[in-house]
């Protein structure tokens, strides 16, 4: 499992300190590990979708993580 800390999320949410502070004292989810603070996407995306408004719909995911490609075919070129 993946953890990032403040600053890479500020910076993949494209979020200021302040506001990215005010999402923290509205209740996004972190973990406190051995006294530093980090996020696990998952979470934070979900917590995102149910908690935030804006221009994309609740069904488009704020995608914070790259889960591993699944398709296993080869890309066939066209000639």
């Amino acid at each position: 499992m993946d953890y990032v800390n403040e600053t890479e999320l500020m910076e993949r949410l494209k979020l200021s300190r302040y506001t990215f502070w005010q999402l923290r004292r509205d209740g996004l989810p972190f973990l406190r590990i051995r006294g530093r603070i980090r996020y696990e996407p998952v979470q934070v995306d979900a917590w995102l979708r149910e908690h935030c408004q804006g221009q994309q719909p609740v069904s488009t995911p704020v995608i914070l993580h790259q889960p591993p490609s699944t398709d296993l075919r080869t890309p066939v070129e066209d000639k």
